[in-house]
């Protein structure tokens, strides 16, 4: 049985890195060490970035980087990015499922 981490802080740390102005040697050093997370905790535990809210854009960054598990609340969210990312993100329900207001 696998641990299953649902990481918002690495989610949003390494999106605050890309949107910042950083030279190319450092932004490649933090990729480097989000690759190496991911490699290190590979069979051992599940970390899934919390994507919601995020664009598919940001998800297809981190699915680059070797991120397949994204974590949703919202069905309709799942439904758009699910269409438009590619088929092997492992999609992960977080927190209670919100209701659509209106």
């Amino acid at each position: 049985m696998q641990t299953i981490i649902v990481c918002t802080f690495l989610f949003h740390l390494l999106f605050a890195l890309i949107t910042l102005t950083f030279s190319l040697k450092k932004y490649e050093c933090h990729k480097e060490k989000y690759r190496a997370i991911i490699q290190e905790l590979e069979g051992k535990a599940v970390l899934v970035a919390v994507s919601k809210t995020k664009p598919a854009e940001d998800i297809q960054a981190l699915y680059d980087l070797g991120q397949r598990d994204f974590g949703e609340n919202y069905v309709q969210e799942l439904v758009e990015k699910e269409s438009i990312l590619p088929k092997d993100i492992h999609w992960h329900f977080i927190g209670h499922p919100a209701k659509q207001q209106g």
